[in-house]
C-alpha cells in the first residue's frame, strides 16, 4: 500500500468513519467493541446484584455445558466460513447495488441496539430508545429541510412510501366526507380542500356523520356508494401520479391499498430522463375534468436505475399554485430513498462555513435538492447513502396534521408520552437499531458539508471521472441520460449495433467481471416500446431495435475509498482498462 503518499488534508476524515478496505482501523473497531461489550457486561452485573447469580462455574465446567460450548462454536464457525463466501460489499471492486461499506459510527449503535433490544412501538418498552429516535428523526428534518419534522423509522424505503399512500389516502377521505356532508362543492374540490377548511368545517357537524364516507369505517365499497350518491357522480377511486422511473414499490403500493393500476398515472420522461412537469399538469388537469380525486403526486430524488433528480422545485411550484390559484391541497411526496442524504451538500457545518461543496452538484440537481423541504412528506434511506446497516428508511411528514391523520391503538400498550410513535406508524414491532445507528453517524460525522457533505461529493466526484474516462478510452460506450448523483448506467455499442448484440455484449461482460471478482457490477433493464427517452437513447447510435428491451451496465459509485491514491490500484483505470479489453 501506498502509504507514503500524503493524504489530502480535508479527507482525512473519511478514513476515520469506516473500517477501511484492508481493516485498516482494525485495532480502533476492537477496541470499541471491547467497551461496548464490557459496558454491556457490567451494567448487568450491577443492575441487581443482589438476586444473586443463575449459571455458577460448576456449571459452566460441567460435560453438558462445555459439549453446547462447543457445539455454539463449531457451527459459528460454520456460519462464519459461509458468510466468507458473501459479496465483499467492502471493497472498492464492489460498485453494483446501492450499498457499501458500512460507518463505524453505524455498526456500532447497531451492535450496541442489538445487544438491549428495545422496541420503539412506545417508550413503555423503549424508554430511551424512543428518545433517541426522536432526536434522530429531528436530524434527518433539519437535512433535508422540513426543519421541525414528524415522522418515524421503517424497515426500508418501500414501507416508508407505504406510510404516505395511507396517510394521502386518510387525508382524501376525510375532506371528501366532510364534503359530502356539506355540500356545496365538486368531488374534486372536496377531496383537496385542505386542512383549515377541514377543520372549520367540522365545528358546524357531528363527526359522525363522517362515518358512511370513511372506508376504514365503513369499507371501501359502501364508503364508494355513499360518495356517489352524495355527489351525484360515479366515484372510480383516486389517482396516484408517479414519474415512469419511480420504484416498483408504487405498484405494490396500488395492489396493497387498493387503489388499483388501473388508477396508477405515470408522468412521462424528458430526453434527461427526468420528471416532464407539463405532463404532470395535464394528467390534474384530465383528473379535474373527470373529477376524480389526485392520491398524491410522487416525485424522485434518487431514480434506482440512474439516481436522476426529478425537477422537486418545479413540481412544488406547480402544486403551489394549484393551492394559491384554486383552493387544491394536493399531496406532494417526495421518494427520496436513495438521494436524500446529498442534502447534507446543502448544509453549512456550524463551524466551518466555507467549504462550499454544493458546487459538485449541477444546477438542477441544486435546485431539486433545495425544494425537498417544500414536500408535504419524504423516504429517506439511511441504509443506502446514509451508510446505516440494513434495514433503516425513514418516513417524514412536514406537517403535523398529516402525519396523525392515521392513528391505531393497542389495548396492552401504554401511549401516554407524547413522543410515542407507535399509534402511528404501519409496522407495530419497529427495532431501534436503524434510529439509533443514525443517531450516532448524525451526532458523530455530522449531517453537513464537512460530514455526509464531504462523502456525497467524493462519490460524484468519483462517478464524474469515471465517466471521462469512460468515455475518453471507450468511444464506443453509452451512457444513458440522468445519472445526475454517484449512479452509472451504460452500454457499449457501435454505431449501428442491433439492440440484440449490445444486451449480448453487456451480459458478456457483466458475466466475466463478476464471475472472476474483477469487479462486481449490477444491471437494469428499460422498455423500449413504451419509452421514449430509450428510443432516443438508441437513436443516438443509430441503433436497430430488434427486441423489446435495452439491458444496462449499472454501477453504483458509493464506496468512499474507490478513487483513493493511497491505494497500490487505481480503479477508475483499472476498471475501464477491464471493460475495453471485454468489450471487444
Amino acid at each position: 500500500m501506498s502509504s507514503t503518499v500524503a493524504c489530502d488534508p480535508t479527507e482525512v476524515a473519511l478514513k476515520s468513519f469506516f473500517l477501511g478496505p484492508q481493516s485498516e482501523n482494525a485495532n480502533w473497531v476492537t477496541e470499541l467493541l471491547v467497551e461496548i461489550f464490557e459496558r454491556w457486561f457490567r451494567w448487568r452485573r450491577d443492575k441487581f446484584p443482589e438476586d444473586g447469580s443463575a449459571i455458577s462455574s460448576l456449571d459452566q465446567a460441567s460435560p453438558e455445558f462445555c459439549e453446547r460450548r462447543q457445539q455454539v462454536l463449531g457451527l459459528l464457525q460454520q456460519l462464519t466460513h459461509r458468510f466468507e463466501k458473501e459479496l465483499p460489499k467492502f471493497s472498492p471492486r464492489y460498485v453494483g447495488h446501492m450499498f457499501s461499506e458500512i460507518s463505524l459510527p453505524a455498526l456500532m449503535g447497531h451492535i450496541l441496539t442489538l445487544l438491549h433490544n428495545p422496541n420503539i412501538i412506545s417508550k413503555e418498552s423503549a424508554t430511551v430508545a424512543a428518545d433517541i429516535e426522536n432526536e434522530a428523526i429531528e436530524a434527518l428534518g433539519h437535512m433535508l429541510g422540513l426543519g421541525k419534522a414528524f415522522g418515524h423509522f421503517t424497515s426500508g424505503g418501500t414501507v416508508a412510501n407505504f406510510e404516505a399512500v395511507v396517510r394521502a389516502g386518510a387525508r382524501l377521505h376525510c375532506w371528501l366526507g366532510l364534503g359530502a356532508v356539506q355540500g356545496g362543492m365538486t368531488l374534486f374540490e372536496a377531496a383537496h380542500m385542505g386542512w383549515a377548511r377541514y377543520r372549520q368545517g367540522l365545528t358546524m357537524i357531528d363527526e359522525h356523520q363522517l362515518t358512511p364516507y370513511l372506508p376504514e369505517r365503513s369499507g371501501p365499497w359502501d364508503a364508494g356508494r355513499a360518495l356517489e350518491q352524495a355527489f351525484d357522480r360515479p366515484f372510480r377511486g383516486p389517482v396516484l401520479i408517479v414519474p415512469r422511473t419511480g420504484h416498483y414499490s408504487w405498484k405494490k403500493a396500488a395492489r396493497v391499498f387498493g387503489v388499483g393500476e388501473a388508477n396508477l398515472r405515470y408522468v412521462d420522461s424528458d430526453s434527461q430522463g427526468r420528471y416532464q412537469v407539463d405532463h404532470l399538469q395535464q394528467h390534474l388537469l384530465d383528473c379535474q375534468l373527470m373529477q376524480q380525486p389526485v392520491l398524491a403526486v410522487v416525485s424522485v430524488t434518487g431514480t434506482t436505475e440512474t439516481g436522476a433528480v426529478d425537477p422537486v422545485h418545479a413540481i412544488q411550484d406547480l402544486l403551489d399554485r394549484w393551492r394559491d390559484q384554486q383552493g387544491l391541497h394536493i399531496w406532494h411526496h417526495i421518494d427520496a430513498a436513495y438521494g436524500g442524504f446529498l442534502c447534507s451538500l446543502l448544509r453549512k457545518d456550524p463551524l466551518h462555513k466555507e467549504e462550499g461543496l454544493e458546487a459538485v452538484l449541477s444546477p438542477h440537481v441544486f435546485q431539486s435538492l433545495s425544494a425537498v423541504g417544500r414536500g408535504d412528506s419524504v423516504t429517506v434511506d439511511p441504509h443506502k447513502l446514509g451508510y446505516v446497516p440494513y434495514s433503516s428508511g425513514a418516513f417524514l411528514a412536514r406537517q403535523r396534521d398529516d402525519y396523525t391523520c392515521v392513528q391505531t391503538l393497542a389495548p396492552y400498550i401504554d401511549y401516554r408520552n407524547v413522543g410515542d410513535r407507535g399509534p402511528y406508524t404501519l409496522e407495530g414491532s419497529r427495532s431501534a437499531a436503524g434510529a439509533v445507528a443514525t443517531w450516532l453517524t448524525a451526532r458523530s460525522i455530522g449531517l453537513h458539508q464537512a460530514g455526509y457533505g464531504l462523502l456525497m461529493a467524493r462519490t460524484i466526484r468519483q462517478k464524474q471521472k469515471l465517466e471521462q474516462w469512460l468515455l475518453q478510452k471507450l468511444p464506443s460506450a453509452r451512457v444513458y441520460p440522468g445519472c445526475d448523483t454517484n449512479l452509472l448506467c451504460f452500454c457499449v455499442a457501435d454505431a449501428g449495433d442491433q439492440v440484440s448484440r449490445c444486451n449480448q455484449r453487456t451480459l458478456r461482460i457483466l458475466e466475466r467481471l463478476n464471475s472472476e471478482s474483477l469487479y462486481f457490477l449490477s444491471k437494469t433493464h428499460f422498455p423500449i416500446g413504451s419509452n421514449g427517452v430509450t428510443r432516443d437513447f438508441i437513436q443516438s447510435w443509430q441503433g436497430q431495435a430488434d427486441t423489446d428491451q435495452l439491458v444496462m451496465l449499472r454501477l453504483s459509485l458509493m464506496n468512499p475509498f474507490f478513487d483513493s491514491h493511497e491505494l497500490d490500484v487505481n480503479h477508475i483505470e483499472h476498471l475501464v482498462f477491464a471493460l475495453s479489453e471485454l468489450s471487444d
